[in-house]
């Protein structure tokens, strides 16, 4: 319903991520980040200033009686914007290091999660892909192998590994 409300009859199109100054992703999501590339998806991406999902119950909307409010949407070239509208009373007398964490934060719960929230319209390929960044020193035996394969696919297509110990 929610997708529905957002993207209409399209939003079977829409793949979802997160907005992120630092190569950070969301844990509840996975322990794997993908950067993609502006070009790739700068042109069929727009921006949610939070999770869809709750973005209803948060404001006390509804899917069926409420439209969208304006002022919680942008375009990935007005991102900043909307970036600076969420966050200005957080950022105030904070170090760029900081930055990130306000930005997208967030444990192994997705309920606790904050974000903004990109979609982007009809998916990607692994053109789009600019580093994929993990920790591939933990997991089972065979989760070591599958790293190792996909590190030498990255170095291969001349895209980045970056490992990560969080």
């Amino acid at each position: 319903m929610i997708e529905a409300k957002f993207f209409a009859h399209e939003g079977k199109s829409i793949v979802y991520a997160a907005l992120s100054v630092d190569g950070r992703g969301l844990k509840s999501y996975g322990n794997f980040t993908m950067k993609l590339k502006d070009a790739a998806i700068s042109q069929r991406a727009s921006l949610l200033e939070d999770n869809s999902y709750f973005f209803f119950a948060k404001r006390g909307l509804t899917v069926y009686e409420s439209d969208i409010p304006h002022g919680y949407r942008s375009t990935w070239e007005n991102r900043h914007k909307l970036a600076v509208s969420k966050l200005s009373e957080k950022i105030k007398n904070t170090s760029e290091d900081e930055y990130g964490k306000i930005l997208l934060s967030g444990d192994s719960d997705r309920n606790t999660d904050d974000f903004i929230e990109v979609h982007i319209y009809g998916g990607f390929t692994n053109m789009a892909i600019d580093s994929v960044s993990g920790c591939s020193k933990r997991g089972k035996r065979h989760e070591k192998s599958q790293f190792l394969v996909i590190k030498d696919k990255l170095k291969k297509t001349g895209r980045e590994w970056v490992e990560r110990d969080d």
